[in-house]
Order: C-alpha cells, then structure tokens, then sequence
C-alpha cells in the first residue's frame, strides 16, 4: 500500500479572522495528506408518486402547525423555507425534485447540514476554506477514533516533544472504519445520496460529512449504554435530516422516531426515503410529541430554540421518557439543564464539537 504524504499546514493567526476562529475548533495538528475530499452524489431517479405523498404530508401538517413567522415554533425559519414551501404548496414536481437530491446547496438545510451559505463560500474557495474544512471534518474522525478507544487522545504536551501521535493520519480512514465495523459488529456505510454535501471520501464507506462522524460517534455512545436493549424506543427531538437515526438503525435500533418542524421533516423523509428506503420511521410533529419512550434525544438544538418551546419539550420529555441525552452549547440565553427538571446522572464535554457538552438525565423517581 503506499504511504500518504503528510504535510503540516499553515493556519495564520490574525484577528479577527475566520482562520483563528477555525483553529480554535480543532483538537490536532493540522495536516494536509491524512484523506481525500469530495461531494456527495444525488438522487437521480424522479418518483413523482412519492414527491406527491411529501405535499400530501405537508399539506396535512400546516393544519395543525402555524406557519406565521412570529409563531413560537417556527421563529425565524419561515422566511429561509419560503421558496421550498411554495413548491410543496404549488406541487412543482420537477422543481422539487431538483431541490431536495441537492437540498445541501440549498437554504433549507442552513443550520441542519451545510445549507446555501456555506456551499456557496465552499464553491468560492478563499482563503482555501475547502482545504481548511476539510481538516476540521477529519479532526472529527480522529476524535472518532480517540471516542472508542482505537487511537490514544491527542496529548499537546507529548507533541512538544515529538510529533509520533501523526503516525496515526497515515492509516486508511477505511481501514479504521473496518475496525469499528469488528468492535461493534455492525456495517457502516455513510449515507449514498447526499447531493453536493461536502466530505471525506473513502474509498468502500462512502462519503462522510461533519455530521455524519458525529452522528456515528452519537449513536455508537448510545450503544454503549444499551447494548443489550436494542429494542428500546428512541425519539430524536429536532432530528433534522435524520442523521443519527440513519447510524442508530446501522447500530440495530429499529425503533426509532423523528420530530421536527414540518419542512425539515419533508427534507428528512426524502432523505430517509433515499438513502435507508426499507426502515420504518415513525415521523412525529411538536405538538404531537406525547407517546412514551425509553430514550429521548437532543443534539445541538434545545438551547437555541425559543425558551418556551424548549420548556415545553422538557416538559413532555420527563413525563413520558426514562432517560434523556443532550449535546448542546452553553453561550444561549439559557442551558439545558435551566429547562430539564429530571436528574442528571453525567455531564461531559462532547467529543465532537468543543463549546459543547453531553448530559445524561433519568427520570425522577419519587422514593
């Protein structure tokens, strides 16, 4: 096999600067050489019956939902989704074809997995940005790999010393994929459709956004903690396109349930649709958020919602759930935990994305 070619990259530090604040987000030297890059592929075939039954779905909905701008569960997104709303309202087949197989070019996927903005400056490429993310995506892999023990953690204070820790960027990123594939006796496979999505590309897994390696190392922690219940019933609380629910059911969860606003579950249905067509997800709205579950999830969502929709998420959460799992940042008007009332039993930083932090909470049990 031949060796990769490592070279250590140049990562100016002036303020302000978008190359200081990407460097603070890190947790490893940067390296060129470590992978290859690309962008996802898209869906080709047109299924028009089920573009329809996606319009039936919205249309059915907005019966229930508010689409007001100042609506408390819609907030700003309203005016980001416009465009996408009115070809679901209008029925414009051929253009939402086109709009959901490339949805990560587009504004409806801003905040859930690259979106308009940062396709377009990616496309742009100043300041080498692809260059650039494309190691902050393979600094989430490392951290995969320090997650489940199959590299040691980085340590600064030993890379003064010498820079041993970069032997671990010349393995195949394949290689290490087929190791956690042994360890926990599962396939994985990022998603095949995921159009102009940028990512790592390997060469027999597919192609991995930053979403994708944390959504992996989110569910193989979920697995850790219960490996012996993959029958648990699991609900995702604003689950976007449905990332972590795509890796759950690698992971051998099969019952699993969405909830998120209405036209990112569209976006979610298509992209569950495409890419996993034989799982059955239960698809739930806010409102409609009541049934019991073994486990509820939050990522990287809660404290940037308005506080009274957080509220009233945590709220249906520990009365109907046993167990709670957040992700989220802390520089929001408020934390997770200033709206959870159940008991927390663990808090740490996640592995995945610094500023953020991993909680557990259980129900409270009256003694």
């Amino acid at each position: 096999m031949e060796q990769k070619k490592l070279k250590l990259m140049s990562w100016p530090i002036r303020l302000p600067s978008t190359y200081f604040t990407g460097f603070l987000m890190i947790n490893h030297p940067p390296v060129e050489g470590g992978c290859e890059f690309g962008w996802g592929k898209p869906y080709e075939e047109r299924d028009d019956e089920f573009l329809n039954s996606l319009c039936d779905y919205f249309d059915e909905i907005i019966k229930k939902e508010s689409l007001e701008t100042g609506s408390v569960v819609w907030g700003s997104i309203v005016p980001t989704h416009a465009e996408f709303i009115e070809m679901l309202k209008n029925r414009e087949l051929e253009k939402l074809h086109e709009y959901l197989r490339y949805m990560f070019r587009n504004p409806l996927t801003f905040g859930l997995a690259q979106g308009e903005y940062f396709y377009n400056k990616l496309k742009k490429n100043d300041d080498d940005l692809q260059k650039n993310t494309g190691f902050a995506i393979y600094d989430k892999f490392l951290c995969l790999l320090e997650a489940v023990g199959l590299i040691p953690t980085f340590s600064p204070e030993q890379y003064q010393q010498n820079s041993d820790f970069l032997k671990y960027y010349t393995v195949e990123i394949d290689k290490y994929l087929e190791e956690i594939e042994d360890n926990f006796n599962c396939k994985i496979q990022a998603p095949k459709y995921q159009g102009d999505h940028f990512g790592i590309q390997t060469k027999n897994h597919g192609l991995f956004s930053d979403r994708d390696i944390m959504a992996l190392g989110s569910a193989i922690r979920i697995l850790e903690s219960f490996w012996n219940k993959r029958d648990i019933r699991i609900a995702d609380i604003g689950a976007g396109l449905g990332y972590l629910i795509y890796y759950l059911n690698l992971l051998g969860f099969k019952n699993l349930t969405h909830i998120d606003i209405p036209t990112v579950t569209v976006a979610a249905k298509y992209f569950q649709k495409t890419n996993m067509p034989d799982v059955n997800v239960e698809y739930v709205s806010p409102k409609d958020f009541t049934g019991k579950y073994d486990l509820v999830v939050n990522i990287d969502g809660l404290s940037t919602y308005n506080r009274e929709v957080a509220q009233e998420y945590m709220d249906k959460t520990s009365k109907n759930a046993s167990h709670f799992i957040s992700v989220n940042r802390e520089c929001d008007d408020f934390r997770v935990h200033d709206v959870c009332n159940m008991r927390r039993i663990s808090r740490n930083p996640f592995w995945y994305r610094r500023g953020y932090v991993e909680e557990e909470y259980i129900k409270n049990v009256e003694v």
